[in-house]
């Protein structure tokens, strides 16, 4: 039998059951689930580890690529759903609102390129006048902090 090493996540099916479920390999040899609880390898009578890629390498172009290989060469959805989520688990967590006068480069939702935002007393506003909520920038970087 294969040896897990403590921390695999695998899908598992447990010799009482018909159904699946997500587990962790407990330090003690058990495998943990929220379903079934605790149980041990021969009550196991399936386990699929899942594979964890270290996307931290340039996670942006590989997402790119897989969107690229779908254009290219079909595979539409799950490859898309698979970019997507590569994406979503490497993207940077969001900064927190600058105070008042602080700067950020970001886009709004209706829009695809990057402006300056400056947080203004309204909300803030890009070199047009337009004012918008915080919420509605999207991925926003730090340019400068406003006045605390």
């Amino acid at each position: 039998m294969t040896e897990y090493k403590p921390g695999t996540v695998a899908e598992v099916r447990p010799t009482n059951s018909d159904s699946w479920t997500r587990a962790i390999r407990h330090r003690n040899g058990e495998w943990a689930s929220a379903q079934f609880g605790h149980f041990l390898d021969d009550e196991v009578s399936d386990i699929r580890p899942l594979v964890v890629l270290d996307l931290t390498v340039n996670p942006q172009y590989t997402s790119n690529l897989i969107r690229k290989f779908t254009r290219d060469y079909g595979g539409g959805a799950i490859l898309n759903c698979i970019a997507d989520q590569i994406d979503e688990q490497t993207k940077s967590p969001r900064i927190p609102e600058p105070g008042p006068w602080g700067v950020v480069k970001a886009r709004l939702a209706a829009t695809d390129h990057p402006q300056k935002w400056v947080h203004m007393h309204k909300g803030w506003t890009n070199q047009y006048g337009h004012y918008t909520p915080w919420a509605d920038l999207v991925d926003p970087t730090l340019i400068r902090e406003g006045v605390k």
